[in-house]
Formats: structure tokens, C-alpha cells, sequence
């Protein structure tokens, strides 16, 4: 799993304490019939999109359109 300490759209942190407990920022995009789980990473600053998965997963595959933009 590929979790960023900044967007790499808008640079801002991914990440906060609060009351000693930590957070994640991102929102997971799960598309039915593509994958059951997140597929993809979205900054809800920027809406920047990144992959969750390393190159040569055969899953990462399938999310590269939304991740492009090329599918909505």
C-alpha cells in the first residue's frame, strides 16, 4: 500500500495527531466490479489522484484510468 506523507498534487500533509491519535486525510475510492476494497487515493484539498497499489500489480492496472482521469 503506497500512503504518502504529502499530496502529491498540492504538497500539503496527509497526516495529523489529534489528542494523541492518529488520522489520515485521503479519501479510498472503491469502484464496484473493479476492485472490493480502495482502489485509489483522493487529497480532499486538491483532488489529486494516486495510485494505492506498486507498478506490476496486475490492480493497479485496472485503476489506471481513474487514476488518469480518463474514466469519471
Amino acid at each position: 500500500m503506497n500512503l504518502l506523507t504529502n499530496c502529491p498534487g498540492c504538497s500539503r500533509p496527509l497526516a495529523y495527531e489529534y489528542e494523541g491519535r492518529k488520522y489520515r486525510r485521503e479519501f479510498g475510492v472503491e469502484i464496484r466490479g473493479v476492485y472490493d476494497g480502495v482502489l485509489y487515493w483522493v487529497c480532499p484539498n486538491c483532488r489529486a489522484r494516486w495510485h494505492r497499489f506498486p507498478e506490476g500489480d496486475p490492480i493497479r492496472d485496472r485503476a489506471e484510468p481513474y487514476v488518469s482521469g480518463e474514466r469519471p
